[in-house]
């Protein structure tokens, strides 16, 4: 009987298909255009075959005068369409920019010489990946096209004015309102820092004079910031008596601008050069006395109340909301307090975010609304997930209903929020919604587009477009893309690189002293970590102390540990950490990098000492509350877990085991055995430091793994004998101790 094989002319063959199709004889097949395409090419073949046909026809006879000929489309063979079909599909897709992602926004996927960097690499391109996979998923919804970055850089090149040069000059006030400019230039949105965040421009107090009563205020910048400051003091603070020439040069440059703005600044007499004695008579100096106070500068507190028991201001003025919205956005909860202050409803973030929107809503408080309130409001919330972002847009719209005043500066906000979304999309579209309004970018808005594209190439590409329009003259900005690009510039030059010295110095010449700042120099250990350049990294961090260029923190200190996996040059790393900078503390991802490589190796002393500082810190993470929560019920099926299981005690603390068992039974959990070691807390604290407590447990591990690979049986003496101890002594009570709350 026959199985059909020697029938093979009934099995059909579809094109492009190794092997034998599937899909019945009687179901057309997808190739069913290509197979009929003797009958006739479809649409899009038969305008690709013509056109390839009339040109092959013109390259073939070299005569332009000549009329093309069009031969038949049969001498033409069906792979021909099949060919310039889809080249001419590709080309298509690329010129309409419908493609699903865009690979300049992704992060690429680097081959590290150690597997688990290069894993790590990988797990980032794919979330890079998913990030803007939501986003062209949007766009197919929305039916929206896609922007490419290119079109972003040339709306950015078209609306920036160019920084042709510096200059400096002064502003002498007279004696009649040296006074008032003063009380104006420190208020709320007046003051001196805004206007210089406003406009670039560096504004600063010479002298004062005390015989005839006169200010001087000194000016330098880029002729646009200038005119932009310019106008916003003399708005602001009222007349100005004389503003005198430093430069010669620049005289008829300075006449221009004034008639460009003669409306605005007619009370404004323009001193020459040749000109001397009176008010307008200045001294240039190289220090400038700090006699103006800055702007509020808020830092981050702990914050042991819900936000919503924050008191509120009696009164609503700009100053009181202003201080009132800084105190609900710069509060941060701690971890221990999250869970008992937010058990019900939403949590910390979202109950500002709520309490923001309600504040902007609120008819007491709109004749209290500023611009500086509006900023810090935005920056709270761009700092949140993408999913917050609307709470944001509802804030400005009721701001554009309240005519709160906007800049350039507060829609710079929104940049960033989608600077760190990594969402083109939204960049562009806040970006047209700023020139439409007459908010025109500045280097800010540069720095946001060029950390938005991952691509390098295309970073470099809005580099030479920033030095086109001159943004790279301000120092300020130059010092900032340097601590961007020096990451990068690192990567290139690292197989080459003998010292770190060197790369410095090279640095150094390009952007100048400022750019290796705290932010920079995680990332710049980032690299040198993943590289597997540990050595590099001690070097730095000891150019750094040397130099004190600025201030290592706790980031510095994950850093060096995520990227080593050796627990003796983990601990000897926070010892010289801790004995070069005394305030570094471990934080809570400290704690977990540190748990976590303890449990990989099976080290239960170490454990302990991890866990029990860390629950005396308050600072156990929930996935070392979640494992250890599952070790203490495992009771069969152990596996790799048996040698920890044999030391719970260690571990967990065998005091604390036994008294909890008692009081909780099976509903017995980590997050108990924390509130327990927290309760302590308040009493008592470690005597010994956490580096040494550490060095101490590894040594008892070692002899524990040792003794396990020679098959030695270990009595309960000699385990109690390679357990380690945790002395504490009584809490020394200061300020700080008194405020923590109790459990």
């Amino acid at each position: 009987m026959s199985l059909g094989v020697a029938l093979r002319w009934r099995a059909r063959i579809a094109p492009g298909v190794s092997g034998l199709s599937w899909i019945p004889r009687e179901c057309p097949t997808p190739f069913h255009n290509r197979r009929n395409a003797s009958t006739g090419p479809p649409e899009v073949f038969r305008r690709v075959q013509t056109s390839a046909v009339m040109i092959k026809e013109t390259a073939r006879r070299g005569n332009d005068d000549q009329e093309p000929v069009n031969r038949d489309a049969q001498h033409i063979y069906p792979s021909s369409y099949r060919r310039a079909a889809i080249r001419h599909f590709i080309k298509k897709k690329a010129l309409d920019g419908n493609t699903t992602h865009d690979n300049v926004l992704i992060k690429p996927s680097i081959q590290y010489a150690n597997k688990h960097e290069a894993r790590r690499s990988a797990r980032e391109r794919v979330r890079s990946v998913a990030q803007q996979h939501v986003y062209s998923r949007r766009r197919e919804l929305e039916d929206t096209p896609r922007p490419d970055w290119r079109m972003v850089l040339s709306l950015l090149s078209r609306n920036t004015s160019p920084v042709n040069s510096l200059f400096e000059f002064k502003v002498v006030v007279g004696k009649k309102y040296a006074h008032e400019t003063i009380e104006i230039l420190t208020g709320v949105d007046t003051n001196v820092r805004q206007i210089q965040e406003r406009t670039k421009c560096v504004i600063r107090l010479d002298e004062m004079n005390r015989y005839d009563g006169t200010l001087v205020l000194s000016f330098s910048g880029s002729e646009e910031s200038l005119r932009k400051a310019l106008l916003e003091v003399v708005k602001s603070m009222g007349k100005l008596t004389a503003v005198r020439l430093m430069d010669p040069d620049s005289k008829k440059l300075f006449r221009d601008l004034w008639l460009s703005k003669s409306n605005e600044l007619t009370p404004v007499k323009l001193v020459g050069e040749e000109t001397q004695g009176g008010d307008s008579e200045f001294t240039v100096r190289s220090c400038a006395q700090d006699f103006l106070p800055e702007a509020n500068v808020y830092h981050c507190y702990q914050l042991t109340q819900r936000a919503d028991a924050i008191p509120r201001p009696s009164q609503w003025t700009q100053a009181s909301l202003e201080l009132y919205v800084a105190s609900l956005v710069m509060g941060v909860i701690p971890p221990h307090l999250k869970h008992p202050l937010y058990k019900n409803g939403p949590d910390h973030k979202e109950t500002v975010a709520l309490m923001l929107v309600n504040i902007f809503k609120s008819d007491d408080t709109r004749m209290a609304l500023s611009r500086n309130t509006l900023s810090l409001a935005l920056s709270f919330i761009q700092r949140m997930s993408f999913t917050h972002r609307f709470y944001a847009r509802a804030i400005f719209n009721e701001a554009q209903a309240h005519d709160v005043p906007m800049d350039t500066r507060v829609c710079n906000q929104f940049l960033k929020g989608c600077e760190t979304a990594k969402d083109l999309d939204g960049f562009y579209s806040i970006l047209k919604m700023m020139i439409r309004k007459r908010y025109y970018p500045d280097s800010a808005s540069w720095l946001c587009f060029l950390r938005l594209v991952e691509d390098v190439d295309v970073k470099r590409r809005i580099l030479r477009a920033m030095r086109e329009k001159g943004l790279s003259r301000v120092q300020s900005t130059l010092v900032k893309v340097g601590g961007h690009m020096a990451p990068y510039d690192l990567e290139k030059a690292l197989p080459q690189l003998q010292k770190m010295e060197e790369f410095i110095s090279s640095q150094d010449k390009i952007y100048g002293p400022g750019w290796l700042d705290r932010e920079t120099l995680n990332r710049v250990l980032e690299v040198l970590g993943r590289n597997g350049r540990l050595d590099f990294c001690e070097e730095l961090l000891e150019i750094v102390r040397k130099s004190r260029r600025t201030n290592p923190d706790v980031v510095a200190l994950n850093t060096l540990i995520t990227h080593s996996r050796d627990l003796t040059g983990i601990i000897s790393k926070m010892k010289l950490m801790q004995r070069r900078w005394t305030y570094i503390r471990p934080n809570e991802i400290t704690y977990q990098l540190l748990f976590r490589i303890a449990w990989k190796k099976r080290s239960p002393n170490v454990l302990g000492v991890v866990w029990r500082y860390a629950s005396f810190a308050r600072l156990t993470s929930h996935k070392m509350r979640d494992r250890l929560t599952v070790f203490i019920h495992k009771e069969t099926d152990l596996g790799r877990l048996s040698l920890l299981k044999s030391w719970e005690g260690a571990i967990v603390g065998e005091g604390a085991l036994e008294t909890l068992r008692e009081m909780y039974g099976a509903k017995l959990d980590a997050t108990a055995l924390a509130k327990w070691y927290g309760a302590q807390a308040l009493v008592y604290s470690p005597e010994v430091p956490f580096e040494e407590k550490l060095a101490e447990a590894m040594k008892l591990d070692r002899e524990i793994h040792g003794r396990i690979r020679e098959g030695q049986l270990m009595t309960a003496p000699e385990s109690k004998s390679l357990t380690i101890r945790f002395p504490l002594e009584a809490r020394k009570y200061d300020e700080d101790i008194r405020r923590l709350p109790t459990l």
